[in-house]
């Protein structure tokens, strides 16, 4: 069995269950954590979730710093469920050509032309 899949177990046997680069290597052996989990992530993102017991998780990971010193944990989160496993993408519609807009559409006539007239007449 590969480290991958021995850290992606530890994680598996309790969701939420956090591993930092110590822990992999006291429990694995496994001095290139950061590697193993992005190896994982091409096979478990939110996108495409594991799913373990009727739930999606994805592989989360946060940087924490305890006693000045700062790394990664990492654990398997449940996807939200206000969130989406997958994003339709829109695609832009099409641009109509715009229309030429006739003459009608503008004032630019003679205002004693009796049709003109008769409009002002009507609008009023």
């Amino acid at each position: 069995m590969s480290q991958a899949d021995q850290i992606l177990q530890y994680m598996m046997m309790v969701p939420g269950r956090r591993i930092s680069t110590w822990l992999a290597y006291e429990k694995f052996h496994c001095t290139t954590l950061a590697q193993r989990i992005a190896d994982l992530r091409k096979e478990i993102t939110k996108e495409k979730p594991l799913l373990l017991n009727g739930i999606n998780y994805f592989i989360d990971d946060e940087l924490v710093t305890k006693v000045g010193k700062t790394f990664s944990e990492y654990w398997l989160a449940p996807v939200p469920v206000n969130e989406p496993l997958f994003e339709f993408k829109d695609e832009p519609e099409p641009e109509e050509p715009e229309e030429e807009l006739g003459s009608e559409y503008f004032d630019d006539s003679d205002p004693e032309d009796p049709w003109w007239k008769e409009q002002k007449e009507l609008n009023t």
